[in-house]
């Protein structure tokens, strides 16, 4: 019978769980109901897994990526420019944390009250708070201005800062927990892995992940394609396995599994399209002995490092940009012909009449 890799329990109907080799919080596809028991797939989840997810969260939101379940919360960001808070929403869409509410005295009997909301609920909920004050602002009044919204769209012209960080003790064990994942999803030896698995149990201080930033790619893979890459390998004449973690092709890691591997030479690799969520094949090249892994753990050269994150994730937001712009002109076309000729009859004809109107439509919405 299968066990637990963490607790050692069997896997008996009631305890298995689906878990993720890339957690379902990134995108990842590729599971499996033979590594985890429930509890300690959900402690897991909410500890170290949830740490690695919070922080590439804005990665996600600004892709609008696809999860077997839930979506990606929110994130709270700011305007450089004047500080206004706004929530960023899965492909990148704002709203506003706070409506904005001007009110303007126009004579001594009359205050004109302007707002915007970012639906008709919080719409009714801003009027009902105005009634408290302005006892001749009606339930029947409320319900005539309601009627008389109609929705509109503005972009956003000014940047935001979106904040975050990546790495920590528990976002270093989620990255490992992914190699463990894989090596064992692939029916390989515990064995070997038994330190490790201590290690993401908070059980072990060793160093047995740091970033990785070689002078030469690591993984070869066209320019449009942003992945998820693990890859395994042991060398038994090294006594090394080891695993090699990329996250949207940004945030790259090498992970010591074992530094007394006595099993056969194993070469393991795995990755995803993050956008089409489509297994893919790809050209690497690692081949690290075991001085190259402890002296990238316990020497880690930091300015390296921080210059390879940076190389990448400007490569990674131009991508994302690139492909926002691209979502939103196809929603903005889709929405207009929706708008404009969704009321015809099956087989109607299109006529001249309805495509300026759908031009106009469209032009204004770029404008």
């Amino acid at each position: 019978m299968d066990k637990c890799y963490a607790c050692g329990k069997d896997l008996e109907y009631a305890d298995k769980s689906n878990e993720h080799v890339i957690p379902n919080s990134l995108g990842g596809k590729l599971k499996s109901v033979k590594l985890l028991c429930k509890g300690c797939n959900d402690l897991f989840g909410q500890t170290i897994d949830a740490s690695l997810a919070e922080q590439l969260n804005p990665i996600m939101i600004l892709l609008d990526l696809e999860r077997d379940k839930g979506t990606p919360p929110g994130i709270e960001v700011k305007s450089v420019k004047n500080g206004k808070k706004y929530i960023l929403e899965p492909g990148g869409r704002p709203r506003a944390v706070v409506p904005e509410i001007s009110e303007t005295l126009i004579d001594d009997e009359t205050i004109e009250v302007n707002f915007t909301a970012n639906s008709y609920e919080q719409a009714f909920e801003i009027l009902k708070g105005l009634q408290r004050r302005y006892s001749n602002l009606t339930d029947e009044a409320i319900d005539g201005l309601l009627e008389s919204v109609k929705p509109s769209e503005e972009y956003l012209d000014e940047p935001v800062d979106v904040s975050g960080q990546l790495g920590g003790a528990h976002t270093f064990r989620a990255i490992a927990k992914i190699a463990i994942n894989f090596y064992l999803y692939n029916n390989m030896d515990p064995e070997y892995v038994d330190s490790i698995i201590e290690y993401i149990k908070f059980d072990s201080d060793d160093h047995r992940v740091w970033y990785y930033y070689p002078d030469e790619e690591v993984i070869s893979l066209p320019d449009s394609v942003i992945a998820h890459v693990v890859i395994v390998k042991g060398d038994k004449e090294e006594k090394i396995l080891y695993g090699y973690i990329s996250l949207f092709n940004t945030f790259q890691f090498i992970v010591l599994l074992s530094d007394n591997y006595e099993g056969e030479n194993v070469e393991l690799a795995y990755g995803i399209d993050v956008l089409s969520r489509n297994e893919i094949t790809f050209d690497y090249s690692l081949d690290l002995n075991k001085t190259d892994i402890i002296s990238t753990l316990k020497e880690p050269n930091i300015e390296k490092t921080l210059a390879g994150i940076e190389a990448r994730y400007n490569k990674l937001a131009g991508i994302i940009i690139k492909l926002s712009s691209d979502k939103e002109v196809t929603r903005i076309i889709s929405s207009s012909i929706d708008e404009v000729l969704g009321a015809k009859d099956e087989g109607a004809v299109v006529t001249g009449d309805d495509i300026n109107v759908l031009s106009r439509k469209i032009g204004e919405r770029f404008a």
